[in-house]
């Protein structure tokens, strides 16, 4: 006794869901790009300004990996504003401060996003 299942539209149903990977990952690009433009213009507000150089050297770089966004100051006196001195200098945590601050609203509209394209 054998039994045999027809499965009817199953290229309708796969094509949909190829269409909907490429979607759902154009979608992410850019909100996660719009994001990390989002914390690189909060954290240049936060960043202490003496000479200017350290706000402008705040950048949005995309990965290697081409899947996400690094925004960092390229500006080496970034660190010891960041973290302190042994020597008197206090931290300021203006990065850390935009990453608490920002992130979670990311999070958010990047998920949103996805489901917006998944429930097409």
């Amino acid at each position: 006794m054998s039994s045999s299942i027809k499965v009817d539209g199953l290229e309708t149903t796969l094509s949909m869901l190829d269409r909907m990977k490429v979607e759902s990952s154009d979608v992410v690009q850019r909100e996660t790009r719009a994001g990390a433009n989002e914390i690189r213009k909060r954290a240049r507000q936060l960043a202490p300004k003496r000479t200017g150089k350290l706000r402008k050297s705040i950048k949005a770089k995309r990965c290697k990996t081409k899947d996400g966004y690094l925004v960092k100051p390229y500006y080496y006196v970034a660190r010891f504003q960041e973290y302190g001195t042994k020597r008197g200098t206090p931290a300021v945590g203006f990065m850390k401060q935009t990453r608490e601050e920002l992130l979670p609203k990311i999070q958010e509209r990047i998920m949103a996003a996805i489901a917006k394209v998944v429930s097409k």
